[in-house]
Protein backbone atom coordinates (compact mmCIF):
# COMPACT_ATOMS: atom_id res chain seq x y z
CA UNK A 1 0.00 0.00 0.00
CA UNK A 2 3.09 2.67 1.30
CA UNK A 3 4.45 1.78 -2.23
CA UNK A 4 1.56 2.34 -4.53
CA UNK A 5 1.04 6.12 -2.13
CA UNK A 6 4.88 7.17 -2.18
CA UNK A 7 4.94 6.12 -6.42
CA UNK A 8 1.92 8.79 -7.28
CA UNK A 9 3.75 11.13 -4.02
CA UNK A 10 5.79 13.02 -6.82
CA UNK A 11 3.40 13.09 -9.05
CA UNK A 12 1.83 16.31 -8.37
CA UNK A 13 0.01 18.00 -11.00
CA UNK A 14 0.78 21.52 -12.63
CA UNK A 15 -1.76 23.74 -12.30
CA UNK A 16 -3.04 25.74 -15.28
CA UNK A 17 -1.47 29.34 -15.46
CA UNK A 18 -3.08 30.33 -19.21
CA UNK A 19 -5.52 31.99 -17.37
CA UNK A 20 -5.81 35.76 -18.36
CA UNK A 21 -6.37 38.71 -16.02
CA UNK A 22 -9.25 39.63 -18.19
CA UNK A 23 -10.75 36.01 -17.82
CA UNK A 24 -10.14 36.28 -13.87
CA UNK A 25 -11.78 39.39 -13.38
CA UNK A 26 -14.52 38.39 -15.82
CA UNK A 27 -15.06 35.38 -13.43
CA UNK A 28 -15.59 36.88 -10.47
CA UNK A 29 -17.63 40.20 -12.00
CA UNK A 30 -20.34 37.93 -13.15
CA UNK A 31 -20.32 35.54 -10.29
CA UNK A 32 -22.97 37.47 -8.07
CA UNK A 33 -25.37 37.36 -11.31
CA UNK A 34 -26.20 33.86 -10.35
CA UNK A 35 -27.14 34.70 -7.18
CA UNK A 36 -29.05 37.87 -7.04
CA UNK A 37 -31.57 36.29 -9.99
CA UNK A 38 -32.86 33.64 -7.82
CA UNK A 39 -36.56 34.14 -7.40
CA UNK A 40 -36.88 35.59 -3.87
CA UNK A 41 -40.66 33.81 -3.67
CA UNK A 42 -38.63 30.65 -3.62
CA UNK A 43 -36.41 31.55 0.03
CA UNK A 44 -39.07 33.15 1.99
CA UNK A 45 -38.93 32.75 5.27
CA UNK A 46 -41.29 34.23 7.69
CA UNK A 47 -41.79 33.71 11.33
CA UNK A 48 -45.16 33.27 12.52
CA UNK A 49 -46.51 34.69 15.94
CA UNK A 50 -46.67 32.16 18.93
CA UNK A 51 -49.20 30.62 20.31
CA UNK A 52 -49.76 29.96 24.17
CA UNK A 53 -49.69 26.38 24.34
CA UNK A 54 -46.85 26.56 22.61
CA UNK A 55 -44.79 29.00 25.21
CA UNK A 56 -46.29 26.77 27.99
CA UNK A 57 -45.27 24.02 26.52
CA UNK A 58 -41.42 25.51 25.98
CA UNK A 59 -41.27 26.35 29.77
CA UNK A 60 -42.79 23.00 31.18
CA UNK A 61 -39.65 21.01 29.21
CA UNK A 62 -37.24 23.26 30.12
CA UNK A 63 -35.02 21.31 33.01
CA UNK A 64 -35.36 22.29 36.43
CA UNK A 65 -33.29 25.00 38.01
CA UNK A 66 -32.65 26.95 41.21
CA UNK A 67 -30.15 29.46 39.33
CA UNK A 68 -31.76 32.94 39.19
CA UNK A 69 -31.30 35.74 36.81
CA UNK A 70 -30.45 39.23 37.38
CA UNK A 71 -34.15 39.87 38.23
CA UNK A 72 -34.08 37.17 40.87
CA UNK A 73 -36.15 35.05 38.39
CA UNK A 74 -35.29 31.02 37.82
CA UNK A 75 -36.76 28.30 36.31
CA UNK A 76 -38.39 26.74 38.88
CA UNK A 77 -40.11 30.08 39.69
CA UNK A 78 -41.11 30.43 36.63
CA UNK A 79 -42.94 26.86 36.04
CA UNK A 80 -44.21 26.86 39.64
CA UNK A 81 -46.11 30.34 37.84
CA UNK A 82 -46.50 29.34 34.76
CA UNK A 83 -50.25 30.29 33.93
CA UNK A 84 -49.85 33.67 34.98
CA UNK A 85 -46.93 34.07 32.94
CA UNK A 86 -47.34 32.69 29.78
CA UNK A 87 -49.72 35.25 28.71
CA UNK A 88 -46.83 38.07 29.35
CA UNK A 89 -44.71 35.49 28.37
CA UNK A 90 -46.14 35.10 24.95
CA UNK A 91 -46.64 38.65 24.22
CA UNK A 92 -43.13 39.38 24.38
CA UNK A 93 -42.17 37.05 22.58
CA UNK A 94 -44.76 37.79 19.94
CA UNK A 95 -43.49 41.29 19.86
CA UNK A 96 -39.91 40.08 19.68
CA UNK A 97 -40.83 38.18 16.58
CA UNK A 98 -42.66 41.02 14.76
CA UNK A 99 -40.45 44.05 15.51
CA UNK A 100 -36.94 42.10 15.22
CA UNK A 101 -35.52 44.25 18.17
CA UNK A 102 -34.71 41.94 21.39
CA UNK A 103 -35.21 44.41 24.90
CA UNK A 104 -32.15 45.52 25.86
CA UNK A 105 -33.13 44.00 29.49
CA UNK A 106 -32.95 40.22 28.34
CA UNK A 107 -29.49 40.58 27.07
CA UNK A 108 -27.86 40.71 30.27
CA UNK A 109 -26.72 37.77 32.11
CA UNK A 110 -25.81 36.98 35.94
CA UNK A 111 -22.43 34.92 35.35
CA UNK A 112 -20.96 33.59 38.69
CA UNK A 113 -17.68 31.27 38.53
CA UNK A 114 -16.73 28.86 40.43
CA UNK A 115 -13.50 27.74 40.88
CA UNK A 116 -12.33 24.41 40.64
CA UNK A 117 -11.03 23.03 44.16
CA UNK A 118 -7.12 23.40 44.82
CA UNK A 119 -6.27 25.84 41.92
CA UNK A 120 -5.51 29.33 43.05
CA UNK A 121 -7.30 32.04 41.68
Amino acid sequence: MWALINSHKNNAVEPNTTLSCHDFNLFFSTVTDSVLNLKSDEYRFDFKCVPQVDTRDAIKGLRNSKSRDIHGLSITLIKRNVSALVEPITKLANMIIKTGIFPDTLKIALVIPHLKKGLDA
